[in-house]
Formats: structure tokens, sequence, C-alpha cells
């Protein structure tokens, strides 16, 4: 599980600095910042809590396309849990339209739920070689 550990921080963080380097460029210069408490927790995130999520939605027998509609929902379940008490030390979406608190961004959707499918996807194919 280590190794899963540390591959899926290393996956979350790089897509994240990603993300932020296209959304936030500034004088045509793709630059993008992450944090490095961002390291445990998608690496934790990304290997307990999407066999928690997995397990869930196998339990109420949901389809696979309910189970994607909800990923921006533990996405921001997280981010609740962890940006209040860090008072969005960490990440800021205070300045983005459509945000609760500066916590959470409801514009985000999309995009945590393409990401909830790409790592869906990519467990698919990691997980057996890393067990």
């Amino acid at each position: 599980m280590f190794v899963s550990i540390i591959l899926y921080a290393a996956i979350g963080v790089t897509l994240e600095l990603i993300f932020n380097a296209i959304r936030c460029k500034t004088s045509g210069a793709l630059k993008g910042t992450v944090s490095l408490w961002m390291l445990p927790i998608y690496g934790i995130g990304l290997t307990y809590g999407f066999d928690f999520i997995q397990f869930v939605m196998t339990q109420i027998n949901s389809p696979r396309y309910i189970q994607w509609l909800t990923y921006p929902l533990w996405v921001w379940a997280v981010e609740i849990v962890i940006g209040l008490p860090t008072k969005n030390r960490l990440w800021d979406y205070s300045s983005i339209k459509y945000n609760w608190r500066g916590v959470i961004s409801l514009k985000h959707y999309p995009a945590w739920l393409v990401f909830g499918v790409i790592i869906e996807n990519l467990r698919m194919y990691t997980d057996p070689i890393l067990l």
C-alpha cells in the first residue's frame, strides 16, 4: 500500500499542478502552484478514500455513471473537512465564482468528475501491479 500512496500522491499533485498552471496562466507562462501538504492528502485519499467510495457505491448497487457523478461530492467533503480547519491555507477558491467559503468551488464540478474517472481508470490498471 505504501507504493500506492506514493504513486497516487505524485499523480494527484502533478494533475493539480497542471490544472492550476492552465487555469492561472499569467503573462503567457504556464506557472502552477501546489502545496506539499497535498501529497499526503492525495496519497491517502486516492488510495484509501477511493477504496471507500468503491465499497459504498457497490453496496448500494449504483450504476457506474452515478458513481462518476458523485466523485465531486466526495472531493468536496474532503475539501470541507480539511479546508475549514486550515482556513484556506492549502487552497483558496474565494476569487472563483460559485464558491462556498473559499473552501469548495462548484465551478470545479466537471474537473473533479474528470479527475475521478481518470483515477478510477488508472487504478484499474495499476492496482493489480502494485498489490
